[in-house]
């Protein structure tokens, strides 16, 4: 009440000549605003205006962006057309608008040359290529519910949005995540629509003639008794039975459906329980998108040396090669573990009356070292095996016990856990199987040749 209200003429224009009613100066530190006089060159500040063009950030709508200039002399016999930007006392950059309050519109702004009072008579200019960008995705959201419902039923409705000059975020009630067949008609409609080029039609009415009439509103969106209708149609406004979509809606939008250009989805996640989100492009940005993915296909043909057209089946084709190969090297490593087992069981050493294999292997992963363990433990039926072997540049250790020696009180995991110190490492595990990591890869060798020493030392 203190700041008085902003008269929004944003719906039809994107520029304008106006009054600072006020400027605010918000402290970062403690979010207190207090009332200024002046803003100067470098200064942040929020400005208030009698009217203003720009659209305040409300219903999911960014905020508009653009500038405030404050003419040298008066405005009154100058057009706003003819007015240079050079010939202007100040400039100040618009980088956000807000809407805190209905009927109030607070411009946050960086003034860039000169200085504005409370009081001084600016021109209001909106970045029109922005607003547009949108608007684009603003009508397409509108499009998007419609295609929604079509597709899943009457069930959807929105329950949260966000429409941005590079993208659009719709959410919706849904049980579960769409298929692709079901994004794809979802796309066909909306394009479908754009195609049409329906006229987009706005008009204020009440909230009762508005919701008796159809129009479908916002889930928790507070509404006053004035509202305004946005329909897409080919029919007459007193007709919205035949309308394409008809909501309750206050934000910018295109003037007909042909202005959108293109609409792609690039997303469909779940968020809650019941709720789920689509994200989506509209206009140059869908085309930006598109482009993009016709580049991978392209770059994709090129590597592989085939036409577009035969992309799909050499991609199949070589993902059952790869197959097939991954099938013949695993049998290969599996009988070059079984020829390297019985080379190591045949240097086996006796110390004491146990059985000992202490040695380094090639082994990519674990999984291999394992492989070796397993099967060294069933050829010597009796003994301790403790294995080594570099895997990704580190130490990896591994210890098996036969159930004979674990009853005579031998134990894997105690084993492998000291000779995991050797090669600065840690680990450990059950008395009959255990494994450890080290750091020290040049330690290996020396770890391994005295394990063997280790073992009769490490009974329980």
């Amino acid at each position: 009440k203190e700041l008085g209200e902003t008269l929004f003429r944003g719906y039809d224009f994107s520029e304008l000549t106006s009054q600072i009613r006020a400027i605010l100066k918000r402290d970062k530190s403690t979010n207190k605003v207090t009332r200024t006089e002046e803003a100067k060159e470098g200064e942040e500040v929020e400005i208030i205006l009698t009217e203003t063009p720009f659209y305040g950030e409300a219903g999911g709508q960014a905020g508009d962006t653009g500038k405030i200039l404050k003419p040298s002399g008066k405005l009154k016999d100058i057009k706003i057309t003819e007015i240079r930007e050079e010939d202007m006392e100040a400039k100040v950059e618009v980088f956000d608008a807000k809407r805190p309050v209905e009927g109030l519109v607070i411009h946050n702004c960086k003034v860039a040359t000169g200085s504005v009072k409370t009081g001084d008579i600016v021109v209001a200019y909106v970045d029109v290529t922005r607003r547009e960008y949108i608007a684009r995705h603003h009508t397409a959201t509108h499009l998007l519910q419609t295609a929604l419902r079509q597709v899943l039923g009457k069930h959807v409705e929105q329950s949260g949005s966000l429409v941005a000059p590079d993208r659009l975020r719709f959410d919706y009630t849904h049980s579960k995540p769409l298929t692709k067949r079901e994004i794809d008609r979802i796309e066909e409609i909306v394009n479908s629509a754009i195609l049409r080029n329906f006229p987009v039609l706005t008009s204020e009415t009440t909230l009762t003639q508005a919701r008796d009439m159809g129009a479908l509103a916002f889930f928790g969106e507070k509404y006053g008794e004035k509202v305004r209708t946005v329909m897409v149609t080919f029919g007459s406004q007193a007709a919205p039975g035949e309308a394409f979509s008809f909501e309750l809606c206050g934000g910018i939008h295109c003037h007909s459906t042909g202005e959108i250009g293109l609409f792609r989805i690039i997303s469909e996640t779940g968020i809650a329980a019941g709720v789920r989100r689509i994200e989506a492009l509209a206009g140059k940005r869908a085309y930006e998108y598109t482009k993009g993915e016709e580049r991978i296909i392209e770059e994709m043909a090129e590597v592989l040396k085939v036409p577009q057209t035969e992309l799909v089946s050499r991609l199949e084709k070589m993902v059952k090669e790869n197959r097939a190969l991954i099938k013949e090297i695993e049998s290969l490593r599996g009988r070059t573990v079984a020829t390297s087992v019985e080379k190591l069981v045949k240097k086996a050493k006796t110390v004491g009356k146990i059985k000992i294999i202490s040695a380094k292997v090639e082994a990519k992963d674990r999984t291999v070292l394992r492989s070796f363990g397993d099967q060294l433990r069933d050829r010597l039926k009796s003994g301790i095996i403790i294995l080594g072997a570099i895997i990704e540049d580190k130490v990896a250790l591994l210890s098996v016990v036969t159930p004979d020696l674990i009853k005579k009180g031998y134990h894997a995991g105690k084993i492998i856990e000291e000779v995991a110190k050797l090669v600065d490492g840690t680990g450990g595990g059950r008395p009959d199987m255990a494994q450890a990591g080290g750091k020290s890869v040049n330690k290996l060798d020396s770890a391994l040749a005295k394990s063997e020493k280790l073992i009769g030392k490490l009974k329980k």
